[in-house]
Formats: C-alpha cells, structure tokens, sequence
C-alpha cells in the first residue's frame, strides 16, 4: 500500500582512519563491474570494490564483530523509522564506509533471516513501544482517534504501528510475504548524500543492488481511495485524560498538488513554535487552552489539516471549538501577514 516502502538514506562525511585489516568474511564475493557505457565510473570498482569494504573496517571498535558487520559501525547513528507512505532506513558514517553500506544495505534487502524466537521477541518489542508512546501516554490515542473518524476506506485510517489486535494476529507467513512483496528493487529509492563521488556512488548501488533479484510479481499499487466526504462529520470519545481536548480536521490534497505548498507554509504559520499563531493566541492571548497545536500532514495521498486543543480548567469544549474554527477562518479571509 505503499510507494516506496524501503528507502536508504546514506549521509557519508570526510573522515580517516587507520588500524588492522579485518577478516575476509567481513566483505561479499567480487563481480564484475557494469560496462561503463551504462553506469558511469572513475575507477575499477570490481576487486577495488572490495579492498575498499575490507579498509572500510579498519579501526573498528573492540568488540566489533567480524561475522557481523554492522557491530563494526556502532560509533555511528543508524536507524529506522515507518510514516504512513515508506519505511526508511539510514545511516551517518565517514566517506570511507560507503562500499560497506551500500552492501548492508543490499544485503537487508535480499535476504530476510527470521525465527520464530526472533519473530515472538521483536513483535513484543513494538507491543511494549506501543504501551509506551501510546496507550500508557495522555493524549496517546488522540491521532489514532482522529484518523479513524475521519477516514472509512483508506489505509490511513489505521496506525502505522498497528493494534494490539493486529500485533497479536501477525505471523511469520506475514512478515515474509511483505518482505517478499515491498522490499524489492522496483520499490525502493536509494539516496546518498556528503563527501562522495557520484559516479563511484552509482557504481556501488549498481554493483550490490543489482545483485538483488527483481519482484516476482509487480508491487501492488491498488491502494483503496477515500470518498469524498460531503457533510460535517461529528465524533465524542470517552477517554481517561484529564481535560478535554477539541479537534478540528479538515481534509487535503496529497503533496505534490499545486496547493500542497502553501500547505505546507500555512501549517508552520498556525501551530510551528511559541509565536505561531494558535499558540499564540488560544494558550496565551485569550487563555483557552493548555496546551494547542496543529498539524498539515501532506502525505501521498490526500491526508489531514487539524489543530487540536487541550481546553483550560473552566472553558468549555465549544468554546475552544469555535477559536480553532475562527482561526481557520481567519487564515481564509485575512490570509498571512507580510511579517509571516
């Protein structure tokens, strides 16, 4: 249901570095170099290729695993992290490390090695952040709440973390079906970015990611379209918070479209820092609420524009409602300020 579901963001700086030569096991089996009249090169990148995964070890940290190479890169940030349209992986290290991410990064993608020891630990894993970020937080479920009003057909109306339902339901077949059907070559954007050349970058990608075979089926891009909604949607949910919160949505346009832009600008205008102007002037000005903010989540399809108030100790959910309204509406017929 997603576009590009397995993206790889590689930030390479300048950095040297010296120490033992690492084991063979760390770096792949050699190939042979695309011709250059497809992918453009400034040196040999088969051997060379290589020699350069096994310098890119040098120095590694004590207790850097030679039979796993991502302990070997630990002193550097990596991680993960799933929205609604894409899974990204990336990593921060020195310029000299990129023939070894570009083959971890291919390696993930070919293969998927899992247990029902590792599925069962992980899937408890994501429970737990859930409990965590989620249902043991106030306001936790507000934008799961949200998104289920306001949507009946669209996968957006679902989390991106899932349910405890779904958590509980997943199996192996699953994990390796998704994995089997998304995390292929045609569904994946590669990205590169710092002290790197860019004809050596498109070498590597092509050496290691064209190893990885291609989908057996083509990804599925039949993503249910929400119906356009014709008439004020109303929703109270009993929670156990310890005021009140008032949400006003309003559906948008998927990011790319022509109005995405100012989208984008008006959200940062409404609700991004202490100047913005429901901060402003629903916590401090007029003093109704706790806490406010607001969101334009561009996504790519159409998504959501709301701003949600936390309502003060003596003031009513409706009036909160109406100086949220009263503040898209004057953004509708006053626009922005020169200033913003």
């Amino acid at each position: 249901m997603r576009r590009y579901p397995f993206v790889i963001v590689l930030a390479l700086a300048a950095c040297s570095g010296s120490g033992a030569t690492a084991p063979t096991t760390v770096a792949p089996p050699a190939t042979t170099a695309a011709p250059a009249t497809t992918v453009p090169t400034t040196q040999p990148i088969d051997a060379a290729t290589d020699a350069a995964i096994q310098k890119a070890v040098d120095g590694a940290p004590i207790g850097c695993d030679p039979l796993d190479t991502r302990s070997c890169l630990l002193p550097y940030p990596s991680n993960a992290y799933t929205t609604d349209d894409e899974t990204v992986f990336w990593e921060t290290a020195p310029a000299r490390y990129l023939p070894l991410l570009v083959w971890l990064e291919a390696d993930r993608m070919a293969s998927l090695r899992i247990d029902r020891d590792t599925f069962v630990n992980e899937r408890e894993v994501v429970k737990e952040e859930r409990r965590m970020r989620i249902e043991n937080q106030p306001y936790g479920r507000l934008t799961e709440i949200i998104y289920d009003h306001a949507y009946t057909a669209h996968p957006y109306k679902h989390p991106t973390i899932g349910s405890m339902k779904d958590l509980e339901a997943a199996s192996i077949g699953d994990v390796r079906e998704f994995h089997d059907t998304y995390y292929v070559p045609e569904n994946a954007v590669v990205t590169a970015v710092g002290d790197v050349d860019s004809a050596q970058a498109l070498q590597l990608v092509t050496q290691y990611f064209g190893r990885v075979p291609k989908a057996t089926r083509p990804v599925p891009r039949d993503v249910p379209r929400e119906p356009a909604q014709t008439a004020e949607r109303r929703a109270t949910v009993r929670e156990d918070v310890p005021l009140p919160a008032v949400v006003v949505a309003y559906h948008v346009t998927y990011d790319g479209h022509p109005d995405s832009y100012p989208l984008h600008i008006v959200s940062k205008i409404l609700s991004d820092g202490q100047s913005a102007r429901i901060t402003r002037d629903l916590i401090y000005n007029k003093r109704l609420c706790l806490s406010a903010f607001g969101r334009g989540n561009i996504t790519e399809d159409p998504n959501l524009f709301y701003a949600v108030c936390i309502v003060q100790p003596g003031v009513s959910p409706a009036t909160a409602e109406q100086a949220l309204v009263e503040e898209f509406n004057l953004l509708k017929t006053a626009g922005v300020t020169g200033r913003e």
